[in-house]
Order: structure tokens, then C-alpha cells, then sequence
């Protein structure tokens, strides 16, 4: 005998496997959140080369060497590169043709978007299992609140990124920028290290270029350099508006807006707890379809990118992830990814004490646009054409078009649809 255990009704399922979920801090923390926390990627895309299956079914991840010039690639054009690479002089946005003269040596990979989100995920679950005040900026920058030094080394260490500590965001996140990969910076004195921050880190922080172009040519090379010449945020905003006003706060260590609370986006999840530890597949094979089953029902006309099996037994929870090609709903396509998922990290004649199944970054399916009207070939949607027309007075036109004899030349027209008879089967004419 067996038993089903669901996620808890009227919550929010968790993104986060048991694993994080046992090692994450009580809602409320003893002490304040008295710092800000920025982790920073340089590079999402390639970052996320080596932190994930690519693609469902696709092997093992990459971990190229840290001296290996690596590119991402996407329809030809160079979407991201990782630190060896931008020091040859590849840019963003670069031809792969003129990326490969200038760095012979790279290795050249596929972009992968869903790829790049998941392990995005993992990063985000792996600052919410230290803090709960965790606010994600979009792809490659996140901010986190009530985190001590020591926790954000673990951080920079658990995701490959580059962690800075500060009392304000903006030079928390100026501190990142100046971190290497994989480590933390802490500044305890934020003015000494504002004064020494050249303008150029500026555009890590999402200013444009030409702010610091012009910077440069007022004589503002560090951001010291706003307070030897007296700036005054009026004066910069009467140069840069709205960005003269954040360029004051940055470089008087403003931004301190509190860290949001961490909200965990919806998953569909299933679990199952044996009575027994199920050793046989004939034991937990069921299960698992069964779970899968049912998590694509609850999916209902969502779909999703991400497919997690977790097992426990007696080494405890043992956690699987693949990224599938495209977000699907299908049953059949989750349950194939599910079984590899699960063969990834189930040791044959080991003993699974409970079985669990997540379908995370749940997605509405993209619109796409049908022609209205290979309509002629199906009646029921000709019905459903007429009745339209019907409830809005005639507001549906067909389009006609036609030949000028004398010239040889093409004419349109509209010809309201109620004002002739249903036209016949496969004869070319569209309606708009």
C-alpha cells in the first residue's frame, strides 16, 4: 500500500526541491536586514552553458576550461561571451564570422533561452534557501536582504556568480561588478570605495554609453570626481535628465529601497510517500506515470519548460532537472522526459522511500495566428463565422481579388459576407 501526498491547498506550490525546502530559513528572521546583497552574472548565457542539461535529452552539461574562449550563438549573430572571448575583442552582437577571426581558438554553442531560465531558477532557489527577502531584476541580477558575509560567499560559491555587499543597492552592485567570479566583495566603507569607482562600471548598472561618454568629457572619470567638481543633482539632471537624478544617488550612495520578499512562482507538483521502500520497477514505475498524469492535468491550458523528478531514500533526497525543447502540456512528452529524468538519478536496487514530480516555469502557450479561414473547408467554423457576423450587423468582410482585363492589373474589395452564398470549397477567396 501507498499513499499520495499533494501540496497544500490554498498555497502556492514551491519552486524549490525538499532538499532547499528543509534548509530554508524561518518567514520571519531574528535580525535585520541591515545590508543589501547583489549577485551579478557578467554573461547569463554562457554562465548558464555549465550549470544545466542544454536541452531535454541532450547529455551532460559543458564545463569548458576557465581559460577557454567560449560563444553563444544565435541565428549567426554572437549573443553572449564568456571573459576569455571579451578579451579578444569579441563584442556583443558580433558576427560569428568576425567573432572566429578575432578568437580562433572559442568554442562555439547553440544559444539556449529555456536553458539560460532554469538555470536562472536554480540561482534565484539558491539565495531564497539563505534569505527570504530575495528580489529577482531580471535575468542576471537579483538582490538579497539579512544575509551575513559568510552567507554571501556561500552564495557567490553555490552559483558561479559575482557577489557584492553594501549598505545601498546601487553600490552593492558596483561592488558585484568589481568581485571576480565566484567570490563575494563586502565594502564596509561605501564613500572611500564610491570615490575610486570609474565611470565606465556605470554601464553595469544599465546607464547608456553616452552618459559616459559625456562624463568623460566633462572630466568626470571616477565617480569621486562628481564631488571634487560640485555637481549638484540639479546640474546633472539638466544634463542627463532622469538618468542625472539616479546618477546623483549612485554616487552619493543612495538607493536604498528595502529587498521585496521573495514570491515563488506556481509549479504543478505531485508526490508519493511508500509505506515500503519500492526497490522494483514494477513498484515505482506506476508511480511515477501516475504522477506524471496528474501533474499535466493540473497544468490545465498552461504548459511548461521544466521537468524535476526528486527521490528520498536512505541517503536522503537525490533531485533530477532537465529543460525540454519547447513548453509543452502533452502527458506523453513529460512522461518521456520524466523517465530519463528519473534513470539520470535512481541507482538500481536502492530502496525509494517517496517519489516527486515538478513541471516548473509554467507558461501560457504563445497565441498563434490561424488563417480564419482555411474556413471554407471546415463547416463548423463557417457556422461559427456567420454567427459572428450576425451578432455584429455584417462587420465581417471577404476580400475579393480580381484581374482588370484591359491592364492585367490586380483589384481588391471588400464584399460584405452576409451579401452572397457561402462560397464553394477550395476556391481560393480569404475573408478579413
Amino acid at each position: 500500500m501507498s499513499r499520495s501526498t499533494k501540496s497544500r491547498s490554498g498555497q502556492l506550490p514551491s519552486l524549490f526541491p525538499p532538499a532547499l525546502e528543509a534548509a530554508r530559513p524561518p518567514t520571519i528572521r531574528p535580525r535585520a536586514a541591515s545590508s543589501f546583497t547583489a549577485l551579478w552574472l557578467a554573461d547569463p548565457p554562457t554562465w548558464a552553458l555549465g550549470r544545466l542539461h542544454p536541452s531535454a535529452g541532450s547529455g551532460q552539461g559543458l564545463e569548458p576550461p576557465p581559460d577557454q574562449p567560449v560563444l553563444a550563438v544565435s541565428g549567426g549573430r554572437v549573443v553572449g561571451s564568456n571573459l576569455p572571448a571579451r578579451r579578444a575583442g569579441v563584442r556583443p552582437d558580433e558576427s560569428l564570422s568576425r567573432a572566429l577571426q578575432l578568437c580562433p581558438q572559442a568554442k562555439v554553442y547553440p544559444h539556449d533561452p529555456p536553458a539560460m531560465m532554469a538555470a536562472w531558477d536554480s540561482a534565484v532557489a539558491a539565495a531564497y534557501s539563505l534569505s527570504p527577502w530575495v528580489e529577482p531584476a531580471g535575468v542576471g541580477l537579483l538582490f538579497a536582504g539579512a544575509l551575513t558575509p559568510r552567507e554571501a560567499g556561500q552564495l557567490a560559491r553555490m552559483t558561479g556568480a559575482r557577489v557584492g555587499q553594501s549598505a545601498s543597492r546601487s553600490t552593492a552592485q558596483l561592488a558585484a561588478l568589481t568581485a571576480k567570479e565566484g567570490s563575494a566583495r563586502a565594502v564596509p566603507n561605501e564613500a572611500h570605495f564610491i570615490a575610486q569607482v570609474p565611470v565606465r562600471l556605470l554601464l553595469g548598472l544599465g546607464f547608456a554609453e553616452e552618459l559616459v561618454e559625456r562624463l568623460h568629457w566633462l572630466g568626470v572619470d571616477h565617480l569621486a570626481d562628481l564631488h571634487r567638481l560640485g555637481l549638484t543633482q540639479r546640474q546633472l539632471e539638466a544634463q542627463f535628465r532622469s538618468e542625472g537624478r539616479r546618477l546623483y544617488q549612485v554616487a552619493h550612495g543612495g538607493l536604498t529601497e528595502p529587498v521585496q520578499r521573495f514570491r515563488e512562482p506556481p509549479v504543478a507538483r505531485e508526490r508519493w510517500e511508500f509505506e515500503e521502500p519500492a526497490v522494483e520497477p514494477y513498484q515505482f514505475m506506476p508511480v511515477l506515470h501516475l504522477l506524471v498524469a496528474n501533474a499535466a492535468t493540473r497544468l490545465g491550458n498552461k504548459a511548461c519548460w521544466t521537468v524535476t523528478v526528486a527521490l528520498q531514500g536512505g541517503q536522503g533526497w537525490r533531485l533530477g532537472r532537465r529543460v525540454l525543447g519547447a513548453a509543452t502540456n502533452r502527458a506523453k512528452a513529460l512522461l518521456g522526459v520524466a523517465e530519463l529524468t528519473f534513470w539520470d538519478v535512481h541507482t538500481p536496487g536502492s530502496g525509494i522511500e517517496a517519489l516527486e514530480v515538478t513541471l516548473g516555469r509554467i507558461v501560457l502557450p504563445e497565441a498563434e495566428q490561424q488563417d480564419l479561414f482555411g474556413a471554407f473547408d471546415r463547416p463548423p467554423v463557417w457556422e461559427a463565422i456567420e454567427r459572428v457576423d450576425g451578432r455584429f450587423n455584417g462587420g465581417i468582410g471577404r476580400l475579393e481579388v480580381g484581374r482588370v482585363a484591359r491592364f492585367r492589373e490586380e483589384f481588391w474589395r471588400f464584399v460584405p459576407l452576409g451579401s452572397s452564398q457561402k462560397p464553394p470549397v477550395g476556391d481560393g477567396r480569404r475573408l478579413r
